[in-house]
């Protein structure tokens, strides 16, 4: 069975199914959840991936970037999954989909690169947004699609089927001080009186 490191969100429920589902297809060596204040590389996730004995590392829907220097040092590949479509790289999708009046919303495995959201497209799962969806329940619906996808490409990953995919990310990467000025302004926008 091939090794792996898995890195996920710190969203108990869902780390624990991708753990479930990695489990059946790979050895996992390491196993670690990052909330959104934790995206330091911590030393047993440095020194895992620098042993030379891990094949793939995957990342489930985690804040944490991961180094050049520690992507080069799994000898397969590195895959993400990213709770957005690729025309949302970066963070906070749903609350843009949401703003952009749109009304389909997908998740997306990718490789990854160290620049975030960049790395060539794997896959592509996309479903309707309801009329009454906000960003919140855009974002609970988005895991649910997350894990239905990251299982998928795990199992192709293990049973090594190749993956056919010509999506591109956008141009724009949304970080996360850009969010919070753009939300900042948004809520000062709408405290404003009319006329």
């Amino acid at each position: 069975m091939k090794t792996c490191v898995l890195i996920t969100t710190a969203r108990e429920e869902q780390a624990n199914r991708i753990h479930e589902i990695t489990r059946q297809f790979f050895d996992v060596k390491l196993f670690s959840k990052h909330d959104w204040d934790n995206k330091d590389v911590t030393e047993a996730l440095e020194q895992t991936l620098m042993s030379g004995e891990i094949d793939y590392l995957f990342s489930f829907c985690c804040p944490l970037i991961v180094p050049q220097y520690l992507l080069d040092s799994v000898r397969c590949q590195s895959v993400n999954l990213h709770p957005s479509p690729p025309e949302y790289p970066g963070v906070k999708g749903a609350f843009r989909a949401c703003w952009d009046h749109k009304t389909e919303f997908g998740v997306t495995a990718h490789l990854m690169e160290e620049k975030v959201d960049t790395g060539n497209i794997l896959r592509v799962q996309r479903f309707p947004i309801l009329d009454n969806t906000d960003p919140e329940a855009l974002t609970l619906t988005s895991f649910v699609h997350s894990i239905e996808l990251y299982e998928n490409v795990i199992r192709d990953i293990a049973e090594e089927r190749p993956f056919q995919c010509h999506e591109q990310w956008s141009n724009f990467t949304m970080s996360r001080k850009r969010f919070a000025k753009l939300l900042s302004a948004r809520q000062t926008l709408a405290l404003q009186p009319n006329g």
